[in-house]
């Protein structure tokens, strides 16, 4: 074994030394291609970034002196993320010319920004591609991650949380715990930790957020003060760990702490109560021999990034390559997809000499089916769109004497040198199937004949920033009328500004989620900014007022349907989101509508369908209330947020939720057309939609007392008696 690692150290530096092989040979021609690197250049920062690039372009132009008829050199342009105006570096950057390509920047914000307007650009000039080494919030990829131009070599933090909650299982955790910043950085943590851990079959014990590192240790103590099983902690800094380090140590908590990346900071060291700290962070493939080699060169381990930057310079030195080579006149992120599009899981380590030598040689005789690994993964990205990878390592790390030391390594997939973290989270390749168990009543309920319809629509929030809600009540308003509801059994909540918005390009229309522009034909009752929550009970028992002219005018033999989206937190359903907000719609609030409309008789049947972050923890109120005939389907449970989908780069603006969106979708491959044809049974309604959305767990309240779901349609909701 010890002369095996012998042999493998050598033929690394071997690789990092001058090669004599090509004394002889002319020297090659040389075309430079301008990139721009904006990166965090702080001093530690800097040595790590600026140690990885000198190292890639020795071993670039070693690897071109074999032989090879012409080489490319990279010419960084090198920018300090942490000192740029992000708007001002983007406008100059669209506009330089020489600037082909752009890797980073690394903090979340920042990428937003500069990917928004390269979005815009990108699609009336020459594109400029752009390489995100560390692009973990999911918000982001979701937006950008089918753009031609935009490349992401880190899985999101979605994958990341997924290793921290699989590390806590293996590790004995019976329930866990989050304490993580508020910080946009670290939001995919928040969105996605109650879902995962529900399909890991963790129990939740607490979920707690601070704002900064100012109130981090106010916030830790009073969470450590309680007790704790294990705990799964993202700071945004080095300083934020240190304060939740002392707070556990000074509340005497027994609750053992998994960090996220920020945690694993040389700084760090520094503090004693670092000592047997322990994270999970992205890190270069074990296989690769990066760290190893990286530690000989330099006498230090490769910064969080370093191995996924190192790629991103060689994809574009290959895609260069590529370029010469076959005198086209593509974009150099089409050079880049041609070769990431052969790409298998390969043996070849192209990051050194020697193997980036074989894939340049292959490249200039154009070749195909050229595989080739990196210095971080195997490069294999996403078969949708070839942006995103599909594989990142993760290295378990141990604070000792003062250093950091690797515990093993992990990914989703695991190989002979990772362990698999026990689940996937990709759910565009794969789905849990849900487990159904309880939701169809055995219990007989007999309804009394069906002689009317009403629906209630209601969109909570305001302002073009809130597109997709407002966007979903209205597809919903239009598949009612299409099914041939009237306006007088459509009460419709919505303040209707996104249609006069000075940020639509066509007022008085509207996009849906199909991307379909719409006129204006929307009869809204009243707009949100008119109204307060209390006003739903009032709508919903008929209340009619000179304030509320239009009510529903129901009794037991008439069905409800109420279609809601919005924002939520726990406990409460927003109201007003967008400028000032006024309120809410809490749990106490559904706990009394419901039973005053069971009381008054006020229904036949009811079905909600709430749309929001957090709906399960007010719709939980069907359960506790137990009225016989109410329903209620939610986005999410009573711990897990919404997830946006169908960015849509022409508006900024997502058209619609991943539950509405299904939810519209599942209707529109359905044949819903009259009473005696709606075919969707409620529990094939939910089994639908609880495996195609993404990232919540779709949820039903009150099935006990409603009857048999295999059964009873959606359809007698959606089309009214004729």
């Amino acid at each position: 074994m010890k002369l095996f690692i012998f042999l493998f150290l050598a033929l690394l530096l071997g690789a990092c030394s001058d090669n004599g092989s090509s004394v002889n040979n002319p020297p090659p021609q040389e075309v430079s291609v301008k990139v721009a690197v904006i990166l965090p250049l702080n001093e530690s920062g800097s040595i790590h970034w600026r140690n990885t690039a000198d190292w890639f372009e020795e071993n670039l132009q070693k690897a071109f002196s074999r032989s090879h008829n012409s080489s490319v050199k990279l010419d960084l342009e090198w920018i300090d993320e942490d000192s740029s105006n992000m708007k001002e570096l983007s406008a100059t950057l669209i506009k330089n010319d020489d600037i082909k390509a752009i890797i980073g920047p690394l903090k979340e914000d920042k990428l937003d920004t500069l990917a928004g307007y390269l979005a815009i650009a990108n699609k009336h000039g020459p594109r400029k591609t752009l390489i995100a080494p560390k692009a973990t919030d999911a918000e982001i990829v979701r937006k950008f991650g089918d753009e031609k131009w935009f490349f992401s070599l880190t899985e999101t933090d979605a994958t990341l949380c997924g290793n921290l909650l699989s590390s806590a299982k293996a590790m004995d955790a019976k329930s866990v715990s989050l304490l993580t910043s508020s910080a946009n950085e670290e939001k995919t943590f928040l969105d996605w930790f109650a879902f995962q851990a529900v399909e890991l079959g963790l129990q939740i014990n607490a979920i707690e957020s601070f704002n900064d590192t100012s109130d981090v240790k106010t916030v830790a103590e009073n969470f450590f003060s309680t007790s704790q099983d294990f705990v799964i902690c993202i700071p945004a800094n080095y300083m934020e760990a240190i304060e939740i380090l002392k707070a556990h140590k000074k509340q005497k908590s027994t609750a053992r702490l998994l960090f996220s990346e920020n945690a694993v900071d040389p700084e760090i060291l520094k503090y004693p109560e670092a000592e047997g700290l322990e994270a999970v962070t992205p890190g270069a493939s074990p296989e690769s021999g990066f760290d190893i080699a990286y530690f000989t060169k330099f006498d230090i381990y490769p910064g969080i990034g370093s191995a996924q930057f190192y790629d991103a310079l060689m994809l574009v030195a290959f895609a260069q390559t590529e370029m010469l080579a076959s005198d086209d006149s593509l974009f150099l992120d089409e050079h880049i997809k041609n070769l990431v599009k052969q790409n298998s899981y390969a043996n070849s380590w192209a990051w050194e000499p020697f193997g980036m030598s074989g894939v340049l040689e292959k490249i200039q005789k154009g070749q195909a089916n050229i595989d080739f690994s990196g210095a971080s993964s195997s490069l294999v990205f996403n078969e949708s769109s070839y942006s995103i990878i599909s594989e990142t390592i993760y290295t378990h790390w141990i604070a000792k004497n003062q250093k950091f030391y690797p515990l093993n390594y992990k990914s989703a997939y695991g190989n002979n040198r990772t362990n698999n973290s026990e689940i996937s989270y990709k759910w565009y390749f794969t789905h849990i199937l849900p487990q159904i168990q309880g939701i169809d009543s055995t219990r007989h309920i007999e309804y009394p004949p069906l002689k009317g319809n009403y629906a209630l629509l209601v969109a909570t929030t305001r302002t073009w920033g809130e597109y997709r809600h407002e966007s979903g009540v209205y597809s919903m308003y239009h598949k009612l009328k299409n099914y041939g509801y009237d306006d007088d059994h459509i009460i419709l909540i919505a303040e209707k500004d996104i249609i006069t918005s000075d940020y639509n390009p066509a007022k008085g229309t509207w996009v849906d989620y199909n991307e379909e522009q719409i006129i204006d034909s929307l009869n809204a009752d009243y707009k949100i900014s008119e109204l307060e929550p209390q006003d739903v009970l009032k709508i919903l028992t008929g209340q009619k007022s000179e304030r509320l002219p239009h009510v529903i005018q129901s009794d037991s033999t008439q069905n409800i349907f109420v279609y809601w989206s919005g924002h939520g937190d726990r406990g409460n359903l927003g109201w007003k989101i967008g400028g000032t907000r006024s309120g809410s719609f809490s749990y106490d609030d559904m706990q009394t509508l419901i039973s005053t409309l069971s009381k008054e008789k006020k229904f036949r049947k009811m079905l909600w369908v709430v749309e929001t972050c957090y709906s399960g923890s007010v719709c939980k109120a069907f359960d506790d209330v137990g009225a016989e005939g109410a329903l209620c389907m939610t986005a999410t449970n009573e711990n897990e947020t919404s997830k946006g989908l169908m960015y849509y780069a022409p508006f900024n603006q997502y058209l619609a939720n991943s539950f509405s969106y299904n939810f519209m979708s599942i209707l529109d491959n359905s044949t819903i057309s009259s009473q005696d044809n709606y075919d969707i049974p409620l529990s094939d309604m939910y089994s639908e939609l609880y495996k195609a959305t993404l990232g919540s767990h779709v949820s039903i309240y009150n099935s006990q007392n409603y009857g048999n779901l295999k059964l009873n349609k959606i359809g007698e909701f959606l089309v009214p008696v004729q």
